[in-house]
């Protein structure tokens, strides 16, 4: 009952959405026509009755007439798969491959402040070119452990990873979250545009991301069949 409730909510907010995109091009095509015209030089011979609707008329009898034969409802389901497709299949992540060799390194989460940073009376109390270590402040109690979820051995990785540590953070460069998250109980994240990957310079999955003193010491791993190290 709650998903057809959902799904009735959403085949709403898409069909308003459709009426919004159609009303306000039309709109904009009456606004350009309006600037277009520098002044008005009168009535020059015959004239005669304009018979045809308006622009914005047209538009809301093409959608009537798109209600009644269905084909706006075959949009609003189009739409609907479309965007139910790409939250359980995102975008793989480019650039990250399955790992054949095992490497070690670590990398230094420093940033260098550009700007100068002020107190509310404008005094300065980070400098530009000030050099800041956020595990200086703070430390990462966790691990984060980064795979390709359309790789089974890497997900057999994480299952046997989870029971030994269970606050580890499980983000995917591949798969579907969604499904992860059904499979494994635990919250599952994605790196969307491939945000964490590029920060720690990773290339391989699996991987494992974890605090090393004031240094981050990321793992690639090479696993065996079953998600066997």
């Amino acid at each position: 009952m709650r998903k057809q409730i959902a799904q009735r909510q959403c085949l709403t907010h898409i069909s308003r959405l459709v009426v919004s995109t159609v009303f306000l091009a039309a709109l904009l095509s009456a606004s350009i026509g309006q600037a277009a015209r520098a002044e008005d030089l009168g009535s020059y011979g015959h004239q005669w009755n304009i018979d045809e609707e308006d622009g914005v008329q047209q538009m809301i009898n093409k959608l009537k007439k798109m209600e009644q034969d269905g084909t706006l409802s075959k949009l609003q389901k189009q739409y609907q798969q479309d965007f139910i497709e790409r939250m359980n299949n995102p975008e793989p992540i480019a650039g990250i491959s399955k790992a054949t060799e095992p490497r070690t390194y670590r990398v230094d989460p420093s940033i260098v402040i550009d700007e100068p940073i002020t107190n509310a009376d404008g005094v300065v109390i980070v400098a530009p070119g000030t050099r800041i270590n956020p595990l200086d402040y703070t430390g990462w109690s966790k691990a984060v452990v980064l795979i390709d979820a359309r790789d089974k051995d890497q997900v057999d990785f994480v299952k046997k990873r989870l029971v030994d540590h269970p606050n580890d953070k499980i983000i995917l460069v591949g798969g579907s979250f969604i499904q992860l998250m059904k499979d494994l109980k635990v919250r599952v994240y994605y790196d969307l545009g491939g945000a964490f990957t590029k920060r720690f310079k990773l290339t391989k999955v699996p991987a494992v991301v974890s605090q090393s003193g004031k240094t981050l010491l990321v793992q690639e791993l090479v696993l065996a069949l079953g998600g066997e190290q």
